[in-house]
């Protein structure tokens, strides 16, 4: 089946390609179905091939397992970033990319037909969504993944705040860094991270300018590694103050003026080149009128990246509000777990890209991550679900959240109160 799909100047192709039961996917492709299918097949391998080429692969999502297999390819129309030479500006030429969230979106209005079409195969039907998003082409790595895609769950990335630094509030955040925090230890350990997380198929990297040395390990990482089909976020507004001391009073600062931003999208430039894909206001309130500042809003629509912002405090669901009525934000990032709960509305009306931070509430829901995160991950609000853990064995107990179900058990707090804890724990 084949579906072009507009929207002003965003354009995408959508190829859905269903497999008989007791096929997979790399029979298929090899026309291993019948003489019958050759043709097909090779029509799909020059398309996944093609897409490669040109880099306008926007997503691969693959659905497999003894009942069969499902390969969605959604092919951006225009031209993609090219980032093979490792440096160098964006070339969209005339045209804008498509904006993931349109993407999504879009793709949840297809759901249907993908159901219809799977029922009518006899292959496994998708409750609520496709779900675990695969953007290298490449097939699933386990089970967890295809009972999490079938259950419609948002995807699972990685954020930096605990890597980047040997001081963090994260309860436990000491302990998970172990006795080497020297800058040569944090890098070995934000890499070795990064490599598990990518081989574990988490495709949405965050990181900030405020995270000590978060951009710089992610840049490294990425320039050595040169993965596919990788999400790249970050942020500025604050400024790394610690001197990776772990104690420092104050390690960070908040600067919401039109200079810090200047001054840091470039820095973060510096670092992260063309994979930066998204820039976030980091922790935008009232108080700092940031949403307000003309000259500071200015400056951002003129830097050409996709725009973001991240909230946080009691007043996150009015900062939403005011971010979405806006119109320059793609994206935005915000607390949302077990114990608090307020931004979940807002988030729901927004019509952005949701972020989730703080899934764990900073380490006080370690001891039940994967039922915390499954539940987050469930929300049909949210899109991506950041890990913070600093280490590959706490990352990996994260990614259980994948294969539990999402059963609430509850633990709401008043939000005064939970945003009150939180500013009392201690870096650490």
């Amino acid at each position: 089946m084949y579906f072009t799909v507009s929207r002003d100047r965003d354009s995408l192709q959508l190829f859905f390609v269903l497999v008989a039961p007791g096929h997979r996917l790399e029979q298929f492709e090899r026309g291993g179905l019948g003489g019958g299918d050759q043709h097909f097949a090779t029509e799909i391998l020059e398309l996944r091939e093609e897409a490669g080429v040109h880099g306008n692969l926007v997503a691969a999502r693959i659905l497999e397992d003894d009942h069969g297999a499902a390969l969605i390819l959604v092919r951006d129309a225009f031209t993609a970033p090219d980032r093979s030479a490792g440096g160098g500006e964006h070339r969209y030429g005339d045209v804008m990319p498509m904006r993931e969230r349109i993407l999504a979106l879009r793709i949840g209005h297809l759901l249907k037909v993908m159901a219809v079409a799977l029922g009518e195969r006899g292959d496994r039907r998708p409750q609520r969504g496709v779900g675990q998003e695969v953007v290298d082409r490449g097939h699933l790595s386990s089970m967890a993944r295809v009972s999490a895609s079938l259950r419609g769950m948002a995807r699972l990335g990685l954020g930096l705040a605990s890597l980047g630094r040997p001081g963090y509030l994260n309860i436990g955040h000491g302990d998970e860094l172990g006795a080497d925090k020297s800058v040569a230890g944090l890098r070995a350990r934000a890499h070795e991270v990064l490599d598990f997380a990518y081989e574990a198929g988490i495709r949405d990297f965050d990181t900030a300018r405020s995270y000590g040395r978060g951009e710089e390990f992610l840049g490294e990482w990425l320039r050595s590694r040169v993965p596919e089909g990788v999400t790249v976020s970050s942020k500025w507004g604050y400024v790394y103050t610690a001197d990776w001391e772990i104690a420092a009073d104050p390690p960070e600062v908040k600067h919401h003026d039109v200079e810090t931003f200047r001054r840091q999208l470039e820095e973060t430039r510096e670092n992260l080149g063309d994979w930066l894909d998204l820039y976030q206001i980091h922790s935008a309130t009232p108080d700092s009128g940031v949403l307000e500042n003309d000259a500071v809003l200015s400056a951002m629509v003129a830097a050409g990246v996709p725009l973001g912002v991240s909230v946080s405090g009691t007043s996150q669901a009015e900062t939403i509000d005011l971010a979405a009525s806006l119109g320059i934000f793609t994206a935005v990032q915000a607390t949302w777990n077990l114990h608090e709960r307020a931004a979940g509305d807002a988030l729901a009306r927004s019509g952005l890209k949701v972020i989730v931070k703080e899934g764990l509430a900073n380490g006080r829901l370690a001891s039940r991550d994967a039922q915390a995160l499954a539940v987050v991950l469930a929300q049909p609000w949210a899109d991506v679900v950041l890990s913070g853990a600093a280490s590959v064995d706490v990352l990996r107990s994260n990614l259980r959240a994948l294969e539990v179900s999402p059963e609430d058990p509850g633990l709401v707090e008043d939000s005064e109160a939970y945003w009150e804890r939180r500013s009392n724990l201690d870096w650490n």
